[in-house]
């Protein structure tokens, strides 16, 4: 049984949100968006985002999220090399870029605009000006009205082309060349039947993006945040007796600032997989973590290409503080010297490794 999207005040099943994904995928086919074509993403955590990237699944498009952080002439970068014929933004991000974007983006690019949520707005102190949608403006979800479902079955999951970030150079779209199922080998329950899912980090990144959309799949229930804060995450876990959760060491670092006392008002006995990548976490905070929330913690190791090679739960940690676990089953590390030649026990080296089960992928371009 598929589950519900939970964010503010919202709770939206998963039917009505793939209800809505037909419906769009119908306008993108009007947009002369076909199979291989991009339909890009520049928007917060939001319910929206499940839509279009279903919405583009379904076209057979690629969903490509954008990183909202970036300038304007980043973001231009990126638009131009994914090649979006389609973008579809929260109303201040757009309005917050687009004066400084290269005439050949804003004479080619069709711009669709999701008004900005009002918790989002709240939780980043915005401008409610920069939130409207104008007058000269396309409202998605004006938009979306005007289209009958899609029929047919979904695709199997794709994986999107998310953009690296630890990269030398320009960010590179990483384009799956088939699509990335849910698998729950070697990942210690990390799906789950009757899973309930925390989302604070952004879903631009890899494996944000990847979990939420796997969990939805899966017809777990995903809780969204706006934006990372302590005492909210804890409320929520508590209220939506949430199970699983994506986190970075920042979050664990500002989660355990806060005082005792106040940690311990919260039920946190829900949780059962809390998994944390993208920096290497300092012992003492994963210690102090495991000491709060139990044996609950595991760790990956991997990026935006390879997928998660490694897999490391508590009671590893505990025996070898500081590892990062050990290689998953459908994955090969290896450690090779400067000569290409394996390296030897203790010695370091640079690390090669390959998630079989993972499809093959290109850089875009």
């Amino acid at each position: 049984m598929s589950g519900y999207i939970h964010f503010a005040d919202q709770h939206v099943h998963h039917d009505e949100i793939r209800q809505w994904a037909r419906k769009a995928a119908t306008g993108f086919a009007t947009m002369d968006v076909e199979k291989g074509a991009t339909v890009a993403i520049l928007m917060r955590n939001d319910i929206d985002f499940f839509t279009l990237v279903l919405g583009a699944d379904m076209t057979g498009a690629v969903a490509t999220p954008v990183n909202w952080h970036l300038t304007a002439s980043e973001a231009d970068f990126v638009l131009k090399d994914c090649e979006a014929s389609v973008l579809v933004a929260h109303s201040d991000l757009w309005h917050a870029i687009e004066p400084d974007l290269s005439l050949e983006i804003k004479e080619h690019l069709q711009v669709l605009l999701v008004k900005t949520p009002e918790v989002i707005q709240r939780s980043f102190s915005l401008d409610p000006d920069l939130c409207a949608i104008r007058d000269d403006e396309q409202d998605f979800h004006v938009w979306l009205e005007e289209f009958e479902p899609k029929q047919g079955e979904f695709p199997e999951l794709q994986a999107g082309m998310i953009y690296t970030s630890g990269t030398t150079g320009h960010p590179k779209g990483v384009l799956r060349l088939g699509p990335v199922g849910v698998t729950r080998k070697g990942n210690y329950n990390a799906f789950m039947d009757g899973m309930v899912f925390l989302l604070a980090a952004p879903l631009y990144h890899a494996a944000p993006f990847r979990i939420a959309m796997s969990v939805f799949r899966s017809g777990g229930d995903v809780v969204l945040e706006a934006r990372f804060d302590t005492r909210q995450t804890l409320e929520l876990i508590e209220k939506h007796r949430v199970t699983h959760s994506f986190m970075v060491p920042t979050m664990f670092v500002r989660l355990l600032k806060l005082p005792m006392d106040e940690r311990a008002r919260y039920d946190v006995s829900s949780l059962v997989h809390v998994v944390h990548a993208g920096a290497p976490c300092p012992v003492e905070v994963k210690m102090a973590m495991i000491d709060w929330w139990g044996p609950v913690l595991y760790e990956y190791y991997g990026g935006t290409e390879s997928g998660a090679v490694t897999y490391c739960n508590s009671e590893d940690y505990l025996a070898h503080p500081g590892t990062v676990g050990r290689a998953v089953p459908d994955a090969t590390i290896r450690i090779l010297d400067e000569d290409g030649a394996e390296a030897g026990v203790n010695q370091s080296g640079e690390i090669y490794c390959r998630l079989h089960s993972m499809p093959d992928f290109t850089y875009h371009g």
